[in-house]
């Protein structure tokens, strides 16, 4: 046979399977737990021979179930009435209210019906060809029936999974499958489907090429099943079994069954299974080269494949007609049931809206209550942390006065015992330098009290009562220039600000008493520079007389190896700064640098 031959008769089986398949979803029916008796009764009773009064029956259960709360009864009245739509192939609409009913069922947590829910999904598509979707939907439903030990339900999706798995090429699965559904069957004494079962396995093998094989379980379907249980079926068997003997070169046995399976295919009224019958026919004539069998049966095959053209025509415009005709008996029955139940709820909404607005103005008035007692709340909060602030400015104050009065007695005493001791006395200059040193803090503080700010002390005028305050306390007759070159909104807060006045006091104080004091005139500088949060301090002392400066060398040794050195080096490390010092005959260059904030 050739490649054609084959890939024909293997087309036609998944047909077969497509829609056996469907039969399959209907068999056994489903338990209808708690639904309507009457309603149930007479859906079955004419969804394969009246659709019609299958889908006004469906409707007023959908729309009874509808009423209740019961979502149970909405899961298995919308699945009914998707049956009444699958069972005239508007897919579509089917699936809406399968999907519907697996809502209901998810809603209510109704698992076993969730089952034969997906089990219905999955056969719509599956006749759509959709495979791998309809496999999902079968695998889900097998799995319910399993674990609620249904072996009927567990028998029939096992089949449908099979018949997927063989539609997708996938013959071992299918072949194990197959086999698996057969034992159930027999364990139910399920004749017609094991039959189904068998043609199943009997393909797989005849696709395996065989053909013995194939042959002995077609046989054993034959057996099985009957021409008085389904007709088509029957059929299919007997042609597929012709077939193979045709690649067996049995003709005589061939010719047997292919002759039975187009008598039944004839019988059954099923155009499509007649024409795959006849073309079977066609090609054994054509292995016998018959030609004038050959011809009469291509004849009658263009003939019936045009009659079964129209015939599809027709039933696609039935279709449409009872799409048509369904929709308008559901738009009747809504429009009438929205307007009783519009008629039944308007004093309902009323109540609901006047109770709806006297929440709205309750809320509203709790809200600003709340809203106003928060105000309040909120407003004596403030006055007491200002009341707070103000007391601890005052405190801040309060304890910067005391510490600057106490740092002013200290700096008194030593003082007094600077005074007590005789010129030439080696002690004396130390005394003087911790005087200044104390005093230099001690401004400091009288900065930070006097000022607005308590935090942070401003450096321009700290740096100016530091110069008025050590040349006061030298006295002597000299001629100094001070010129101070700072911003004065830079501030620092205590700490580092009494860093920078000390470093600052020691420059100026080593500028006069090594410099100055010789020379009799002299100048300084003092320059900051703020930038990118970067603070920049420059110190420059100038004598009159810088050609003859005789104090170089001693400041060399002395200045930079003295105590003094030794405090700017601390201070500036406490400031994380960075510092130069150079001493010419010009005087003595500061520099250093540090974050400002």
């Amino acid at each position: 046979m050739n490649i054609f031959c084959v890939n024909s008769f293997r087309n036609c089986f998944v047909n077969f399977l497509k829609s056996y398949t469907i039969v399959f979803v209907f068999k056994l029916w489903m338990p209808f737990m708690g639904a309507s008796q009457n309603h149930s009764d007479s859906i079955r009773k004419y969804l394969f021979i009246d659709n019609d009064k299958a889908a006004y029956w469906a409707k007023e259960f959908i729309l009874k179930a509808n009423q209740g709360t019961n979502t149970e009864e909405k899961a298995i009245a919308n699945n009914l009435y998707g049956h009444i739509f699958a069972n005239k192939a508007i897919s579509d609409s089917a699936l809406y209210y399968y999907y519907k009913s697996l809502a209901f069922c998810r809603e209510g947590g109704h698992s076993s019906y969730t089952a034969h829910v997906l089990n219905s999904i999955a056969a719509i598509y599956l006749q759509q060809g959709m495979f791998e979707v309809a496999l999902e939907n079968f695998e889900l439903s097998l799995k319910q029936f399993t674990l609620d030990n249904d072996k009927v339900w567990m028998a029939n999706v096992q089949y449908n999974i099979a018949n997927i798995q063989y539609s997708l090429n996938q013959l071992d699965k299918a072949f194990v499958s197959y086999k698996q559904t057969l034992a159930s069957f027999s364990a139910m004494e399920d004749t017609l489907s094991m039959s189904y079962a068998l043609l199943g396995i009997g393909q797989i093998l005849y696709d395996q090429t065989k053909y013995t094989e194939a042959i002995d379980n077609y046989i054993q379907a034959i057996s099985y099943g009957s021409n008085k249980d389904d007709l088509s079926t029957y059929a299919l068997i007997h042609t597929k079994t012709g077939q193979a003997y045709i690649r067996l070169s049995q003709y005589q046995k061939a010719f047997t069954y292919l002759e039975k399976g187009l008598h039944c295919a004839k019988q059954s009224g099923n155009n499509r299974q007649l024409i795959e019958a006849l073309e079977e026919m066609r090609l054994y004539y054509k292995h016998l080269n018959n030609g004038e069998q050959f011809i009469q049966l291509t004849s009658e095959l263009d003939s019936l494949n045009l009659s079964v053209f129209k015939q599809e025509q027709v039933e696609s415009l039935a279709k449409m007609n009872a799409l048509h005709k369904v929709q308008q008996m559901t738009d009747k029955m809504e429009i009438s049931q929205l307007e009783k139940q519009k008629a039944e709820n308007k004093n309902f909404f009323l109540l609901i809206l006047v109770g709806i607005m006297l929440l709205v103005i309750a809320s509203l008035y709790f809200l600003f209550r709340r809203l106003h007692q928060q105000k309040t709340k909120i407003q004596e909060q403030k006055t007491d942390l200002e009341s707070l602030l103000q007391e601890k400015d005052v405190l801040m104050k309060e304890i910067h006065h005391r510490v600057k009065n106490n740092l002013q007695v200290v700096s008194s005493l030593l003082s007094l015992q600077t005074a007590f001791k005789e010129e030439g006395d080696v002690s004396r200059p130390e005394l003087k330098s911790a005087f200044m040193r104390i005093n230099s803090m001690a401004l400091v503080h009288k900065e930070l009290y006097s000022g607005d700010d308590i935090t942070t002390a401003p450096l321009y005028e700290s740096v100016e009562q530091l110069t008025s305050q050590v040349l006061a306390t030298f006295g002597e007759k000299m001629s100094v220039g001070v010129n101070i070159n700072i911003d004065r909104s830079i501030k620092f807060e205590t700490e580092k600000a009494i860093a920078i006045v000390l470093v600052l006091n020691e420059l100026f104080t080593n500028s006069i008493k090594h410099n100055f004091l010789s020379k009799g005139s002299g100048q300084v500088f003092f320059d900051a520079q703020l930038s990118n949060d970067q603070l920049a301090i420059h110190y420059t002392d100038y004598s009159t007389d810088t050609k003859n400066r005789e104090a170089i060398a001693w400041i060399d040794n002395n200045v930079k190896k003295g105590f003094g050195s030794k405090l700017i080096d601390i201070f500036c490390k406490k400031l994380r700064a960075k510092y130069s010092m150079d001493l010419s005959e010009d005087g003595i260059q500061f520099s250093m640098i540090f974050q400002h904030t």
